[in-house]
């Protein structure tokens, strides 16, 4: 379930690099406008594992893709070859907000965090933080995605320490 959560929540915000500092809560819709819209995407990620209570560190890496009408597919290359598909029709919740995001329609996505932005020319960071009384904040601390006209970077705390943080890297 939490892997799966993880990557629901990862996969939100893909079309969308930075230092943090987030200041303002967003209770209107209007950073959506500052948000690059949502597009298909082949690129390389790597991923880091920061598990606490074994204090070890976990990394990988492969090949990402998106396409809006099929879904994700992660190609893990190391440290073992695996793929894991996420299609539409098999995860009706992670369409559903992949959806909202791509129609830039983030009410859903407001439900369930308090959205912090900021934006330094072209580059930016979105904070989610899990609002009271939801499933998410009994699981995630916080989640901060940052970009430029694609996302760069997804990190993602975990309440019991630890973190995985993602980057793609599309050159």
């Amino acid at each position: 379930m939490t892997n799966r959560l993880l990557i629901l929540l990862m996969i939100l915000f893909i079309g969308i690099t930075s230092s943090c500092g987030m200041e303002q809560l967003q209770k209107d819709s209007s950073f959506i406008k500052e948000l690059p819209e949502l597009t298909n995407i082949n690129c390389r990620f790597k991923q880091e594992k920061h598990l606490k209570n074994i204090n070890k560190l976990i990394i990988s890496g492969g090949d990402f893709s998106f396409d809006k009408n099929k879904g994700v597919v992660f190609k893990t290359k190391y440290p073992i070859k695996s793929v894991v598909y996420y299609n539409n029709y098999d995860y009706k919740e992670l369409n559903d907000i992949m959806s909202a995001i791509s129609t830039k329609n983030y009410s859903v996505i407001q439900k369930v965090f308090d959205i912090y932005f900021e934006k330094n020319n072209n580059k930016w960071v979105l904070k989610l933080l899990p609002k009271q009384k939801t499933q998410v904040c009994d699981i995630i601390s916080f989640i901060s995605i940052s970009g430029d006209k694609n996302i760069n970077k997804i990190v993602i705390s975990m309440l019991n320490g630890n973190k995985t943080v993602l980057w793609f890297l599309t050159n």
